[in-house]
């Protein structure tokens, strides 16, 4: 692989992990408009990493404390110098229970529909209508800007809805970000809290995509580039940290809507390539 698709998919990547505008629909707009596709599994696996990276960096306080408090909390209790009841009362040790059952329905979908979503992949016309509904999607937030509800006040129902929107994100040009964030802000969390607990929960869904993607090099090995590996695995952590603290910028002054313009450009556009532009969708 040569060095400068590496670094232009790390890039994408990157920005599109976390930008609520489709990682997986630009993937695939790259690959069949521009001619550009990921040249292995290894690569897959680096730019996963690279962006599960970006998510450790901004939010690696919240994840110290949660380790410490699942952890700690748990070796108090074993030792009787507190309850599991005060255990549970724990900001993040309620933080990291709302992340467990935010992925089961993640890993539901993704492991029972998968292949049905993945055959998406194949047209540019489902990645066109997608990418409108995460421009509408996006776009309602501009009416429901958030509550006052933080961690705290979070319930296991919300976090099963949050964790179901995700997992609706399998959907080549529906976005992850943009679907979960403007889930929580409909249930009524507060945009900081939408946007933390968004991010955090994205954590185990990046994790278990690099995962399968090892098993499937295990099962399917295959020379790799060492080079344009790493390069893509750096350029898709930097470009995920700069989406993150963008995206941040536009949802905590309530402007999040505003990525709804770019869908549904982007989204007319590929839909118009479908039709007319001699590409079958």
């Amino acid at each position: 692989m040569e060095f400068v698709p590496a670094l232009l998919l790390g890039i994408v990547q990157g920005l599109t992990e976390f930008l609520p505008i489709s990682s997986s629909g630009h993937l695939v707009i790259f690959q069949r408009l521009l001619g550009v596709e990921y040249p292995g599994i290894s690569f897959e696996i680096a730019v996963h990493l690279g962006t599960f990276l970006a998510v450790v960096v901004v939010y690696s306080e919240d994840i110290y404390k949660i380790i410490a408090a699942v952890v700690g909390g748990l070796v108090d209790v074993r030792k009787g110098r507190t309850s599991l009841a005060v255990w549970f009362q724990n900001e993040y040790v309620r933080l990291a229970l709302m992340i467990v059952i935010g992925s089961v329905p993640t890993a539901l979908i993704g492991f029972t529909l998968r292949d049905r979503f993945e055959a998406l992949f194949s047209s540019l016309t489902a990645v066109g209508y997608a990418l409108l509904i995460t421009g509408l999607i996006l776009w309602l937030t501009a009416f429901r800007r958030g509550g006052r509800r933080d961690i705290s006040g979070m319930r296991f129902i919300d976090a099963l809805l949050i964790g179901i929107a995700q997992g609706a994100a399998i959907t080549p040009g529906i976005s992850r970000s943009g679907t979960t964030i403007a889930a929580a802000l409909f249930l009524g969390l507060d945009r900081r809290t939408a946007a933390r607990y968004s991010f955090l929960l994205a954590l185990p869904t990046v994790l278990g995509a690099g995962m399968v993607d090892i098993l499937h090099s295990v099962v399917s090995p295959h020379p790799v580039a060492v080079t344009p590996m790493v390069l893509g695995g750096v350029t898709a952590a930097i470009a995920g940290w700069l989406a993150i603290k963008v995206l941040l910028r536009f949802l905590l002054t309530g402007y999040l809507f505003i990525f709804s313009l770019y869908c549904w450009l982007v989204g007319l556009l590929v839909l118009l390539a479908a039709r007319f532009g001699g590409v079958l969708g």
